[in-house]
């Protein structure tokens, strides 16, 4: 078991290496630079869930992965912390999560009395790279795979979307949600990770977004309307880009009914003189989201005043109310005290937010279980997986027949 894990973080880490490499590679260049810290990022993402997974494990697991030299842990801390990402990407989610992964690793090691080791390690992948060397020299264990050596071509600069946001661009204020607040307040992010909040709207099928952007989705830049487009200017015969207009009539070259205005509003520019402004909202609030989403707006304003220091704080209180480890009343006497002299005017707003937050939450259990079919007194195997891990049954039925094969257990 434990060798198993330990080949599938050195190939993590190996595509790791390649894709340090070609980020800095791609430095200074608009086209191939967003793609390639998109790949970056999403890599530093598995290693989080995996170095997640060995602390919630067998411990002999977690010693075995990363005891020893502590080279593995060392060798993607070492790049973490060389890493200047552009100002579109310096926030993902994905890279703050694998920092606190490596960090609480680091803390099992030295309870284990692995300091020495450790402070070695460190020191030695950090030297190589302060040197120059390539991040897959950094590593002896983690093999490469050939394929992955291989020199990609650069886009040509025609291929730039023309709604991709420059890589310059930071995110959109509260665009950008940690996973503390996120799971307090049921807001939706990104499933890539990226810690962005999913676009308001539906998709032509009628299912909500479950990504930020279509250049999100698709691996590139984020685009230039991600997150600023205000939940109340979309929706069901409106522009899907965020205008207050409603979407033109007729069908597109693949048959699907048009989902924006005008032909310049779906590229970013300025509306065409015929673009029809009949039903659209015109108020003056369009052009800001903070001021039509008071969530939003007291997330942002905490983020932006706090020091990161208090911050982490208020995000800790977050967790352990969300955890059940604190009452609510607890919970907004501290974080008065945390938030200072704009305490008591931001305390009331928050336990707020928390009581709208968990009557939501209720409701929505509500509608959910009167909708739900009955519930037979026998279940079957795929319905218990189905459920405890939230997946559908055309999934556990497969999760579970691959393990059935791999253990060799016979199949009822």
């Amino acid at each position: 078991m434990a060798a198993a894990e330990a080949a599938n973080v050195d190939a993590l880490i190996g595509k790791l290496n390649v894709a340090y490499t070609r980020v800095l590679a791609a430095q200074g260049k608009s086209v191939a630079l967003p793609a390639k810290e998109i790949n970056l990022l999403s890599i530093l993402g598995q290693l989080r869930d995996y170095f997640l997974q060995s602390l919630r494990g067998d411990r002999d697991i977690c010693v075995e992965l990363f005891g020893g030299s502590c080279q593995r842990v060392a060798h993607v801390q070492a790049i973490i912390e060389s890493l200047e990402l552009s100002p579109m990407n310096a926030s993902d989610q994905r890279l703050r999560g694998c920092i606190g992964a490596c960090a609480s690793v680091r803390e099992v090691l030295i309870d284990l009395g692995l300091q020495d080791a450790l402070r070695k390690a460190m020191v030695k992948e950090k030297e190589v790279l302060a040197a120059g060397g390539k991040a897959e020299a950094l590593l002896e264990t983690a093999q490469t795979p050939e394929v992955e050596r291989e020199e990609e071509p650069d886009a040509p600069t025609e291929s730039l979307d023309p709604l991709a946001a420059p890589m310059q661009q930071r995110p959109a204020l509260g665009a950008i949600v940690e996973e503390e607040w996120a799971q307090l307040m049921g807001v939706a992010t990104c499933k890539l990770g990226c810690g962005r909040r999913v676009a308001p709207g539906v998709t032509r099928s009628g299912k909500k977004f479950d990504t930020c952007c279509r250049g999100c989705a698709t691996g590139k830049a984020h685009h230039k309307l991600c997150g600023l487009v205000d939940p109340k200017m979309v929706g069901e015969g409106r522009c899907k880009m965020g205008c207050g207009r409603r979407a033109a009539e007729g069908y597109d070259a693949k048959g699907n009914p048009r989902d924006t205005c005008c032909r310049a509003c779906a590229e970013g520019e300025p509306h065409e003189d015929t673009c029809s402004l009949v039903g659209a909202i015109t108020d003056d609030t369009a052009s800001d989201a903070l001021d039509r989403c008071d969530e939003r707006a007291f997330f942002t304003e905490v983020k932006t005043s706090l020091p990161e220091v208090q911050f982490g704080r208020f995000l800790e209180q977050c967790r352990m109310l969300r955890e059940g480890r604190m009452t609510r009343a607890e919970a907004v006497d501290r974080i008065g005290i945390i938030l200072g002299d704009r305490g008591p005017q931001l305390k009331s707003e928050f336990e707020r937010l928390v009581a709208e937050a968990s009557t939501n939450t209720a409701s929505e259990q509500a509608v959910r279980f009167a909708t739900s079919p009955p519930q037979e007194a026998t279940r079957t195997r795929s319905q218990i997986l189905s459920e405890e891990a939230g997946v559908d049954l055309a999934t556990a039925r497969k999760l579970i027949k691959e393990n059935d094969r791999a253990t060799g257990a016979a199949l009822r």
